[in-house]
């Protein structure tokens, strides 16, 4: 297994660990930044440390914020939609539509990458699911996954209906995006690919015990060194896309924008958190599978604030670039390559923290990713089963496995 990434996390976490009370997060992480990369001047350390603690506070707020609406009764569905159309104050209803019209694209994109992970074409669970062969396979074809989830097109069904816009169709659309979310959070579930990250670091012996990467792996995302990890993770971004360390073949390449980097982290952070409590009995695997999607439908909307707001300061005021920008964020962080960065988080995390919990936390993403294969076959199947029960040309459009489930939202 690779080390570089493993000793880039164990050497922030314990400079992390040293810090002084007194210092805040985003003026160490500037500091420290500055440190491994010298070629950024202040004014961009700074301001990638800013954006970067501020994605962090923005998604466990949203974490902190779906809890407590879902305690008062409210869907996962509606607090999204809330969320969404709260992000969005000044829009008309057009601009409004457009805006999550691209949300929405962005969000089928990552599941169509993931569905090809998860599922066969003809739309039977993959029984040997492998992320990292598929990413490896992208970049031989001469695409990456970020370019190519960039530039595919999304199944003719599922894309958004044509204007007129207005409030009942934007509410309708809004609610399909958290059911969207979710989904895309329970194929990654599916996949499993932190078992495998963690299996590779036990069986080269990598396993440390540091109790910095313990406290941050039983914590999550809600752990203060989450901004350590967020940095380790900038750094190898940089330094691998730009050659001057080897970029891990099952390592996709991303880009390095602080809320990209801090909404995935968070998701892995959490993701390894769930499943250690899953292990050690403190959840259910069921729970632990509502876990990952609310962490999912939480950093969709940690995201539309974090990027949405920036992208309105700049001035573009259409809905249309809004949503592209947002979207790009979107289908960095949910699909294969997101996932793939994750993975690398949570199991580096796992082998630091020592083998006894490494062990754990990799039991339970097994029995996670055994109850999410179970309940993305039954998705797909509902949803094979109602677009059978459509048209013709429903069923023309829905030839793979994301299609049918496409075409059914």
């Amino acid at each position: 297994m690779d080390k570089a990434f493993q000793n880039l996390i164990r050497q922030w976490l314990k400079d992390y660990s040293a810090k002084p009370e007194s210092e805040s997060d985003g003026a160490w992480l500037a500091k420290r930044l500055k440190g491994d990369l010298t070629e950024l001047s202040e004014a961009e350390a700074l301001g990638f440390a800013s954006a970067a603690v501020a994605a962090l506070r923005t998604y466990n707020e949203k974490r902190e914020s779906l809890r407590l609406s879902e305690k008062r009764g409210m869907s996962r569905e509606s607090w999204l939609a809330r969320e969404l159309k709260n992000s969005a104050p000044n829009m008309g209803v057009t601009e409004y539509g457009e805006y999550l019209s691209g949300l929405d694209k962005a969000i089928d994109q990552a599941n169509e990458g993931l569905a090809r992970v998860v599922f066969t074409q003809s739309g039977e669970i993959n029984q040997k699911p492998d992320l990292f062969g598929y990413l490896a396979e992208a970049e031989l074809a001469g695409t990456s996954n970020l370019e190519e989830a960039k530039q595919r097109k999304v199944q003719e069904k599922g894309e958004i209906p044509p204007q007129p816009w207005n409030e009942h169709t934007t509410m309708a659309l809004a609610s399909k995006l958290a059911k969207k979310a979710a989904f895309a959070g329970l194929q990654g579930s599916a996949i499993g690919a932190g078992i495998t990250v963690i299996e590779k670091y036990l069986e080269d012996g990598e396993a440390a015990g540091e109790v910095v990467a313990e406290n941050l792996l039983k914590a999550g995302a809600r752990s203060a060194a989450a901004c350590a990890a967020t940095g380790a993770l900038k750094v190898f971004v940089e330094k691998s896309n730009s050659g001057i360390i080897p970029r891990p073949p099952d390592f996709p390449k991303i880009p390095g924008n602080p809320v990209d980097l801090g909404m995935i982290t968070s998701l892995a952070l959490d993701a390894a958190a769930t499943a250690y409590e899953v292990a050690t009995g403190d959840k259910t695997v069921e729970e632990g599978l509502l876990e990952m999607e609310r962490s999912v439908t939480s950093a969709v909307a940690g995201a539309v604030e974090a990027i949405g707001a920036k992208v309105v300061e700049a001035g573009a005021k259409a809905g249309a670039v809004v949503g592209a920008k947002v979207g790009a964020v979107i289908g960095t962080v949910f699909g294969p390559a997101g996932s793939a960065v994750g993975a690398y988080i949570g199991g580096s995390l796992g082998s630091l923290a020592g083998s006894r919990l490494a062990q754990t936390v990799c039991s339970g993403f097994r029995e996670i990713s055994k109850s999410a294969v179970s309940a993305a076959q039954k998705t797909l199947d509902y949803a094979k089963a109602k677009v059978e029960e459509g048209v013709d040309w429903v069923k023309e459009k829905a030839r793979s496995a994301w299609g049918w489930v496409t075409s059914w939202f």
